[in-house]
């Protein structure tokens, strides 16, 4: 009975696979927004964006560019965590905090708050299996209504 028992763990541990979880994908590299590729709302498009990730898990660094026609640009960045805590952060909407919190291991979802609550990002960033394309979903709520676009880029 014991054999019986040992023989059934050990063919157990040989034939069933080690079941791990999934890992979380790097972002890391330089993403060219794909306009094609990409749906707008009522918002401005943007003529092009250059968007320049480091990410070493929980840790998540990003900046880049967005330029509009006639040469107008404007330059962002980031430099926090994925850990789903409220920090303080400013942004051109204004003085708030912002969240980035892991949904799966291809995603995680960006919340920036003002102060005064009257306007809402949420950004939902997702990285394709092979890790070539990156797919922001982004939803502005103000006073004067809700925007939705997604903005769709490929690594280079």
């Amino acid at each position: 009975m014991a054999f019986r028992y040992l023989l059934l763990c050990l063919l157990a541990a040989v034939l069933v696979p080690e079941v791990a979880p999934a890992q979380v994908a790097d972002m890391t590299g330089n993403w060219i927004l794909n306009k094609k590729r990409s749906s707008w709302g009522s918002p401005g498009r943007p003529f092009d964006v250059i968007l320049r990730i480091e990410h070493r898990e929980p840790r998540l660094k990003y900046n880049g560019t967005i330029t509009y026609d006639g040469d107008n640009s404007r330059e962002f960045a980031y430099d926090g965590v994925i850990d789903g805590q409220p920090r303080a952060a400013d942004r051109p909407a204004g003085s708030g905090t912002m969240t980035h919190q892991r949904i799966g291991p291809l995603e995680f979802k960006t919340e920036f708050r003002t102060a005064s609550g009257q306007y809402v990002q949420t950004v939902s960033t997702v990285i394709s299996r092979d890790g070539k394309t990156l797919t922001r979903s982004l939803r502005i709520e103000t006073q004067e209504g809700v925007h939705r676009w997604t903005e769709v880029y490929d690594k280079k």
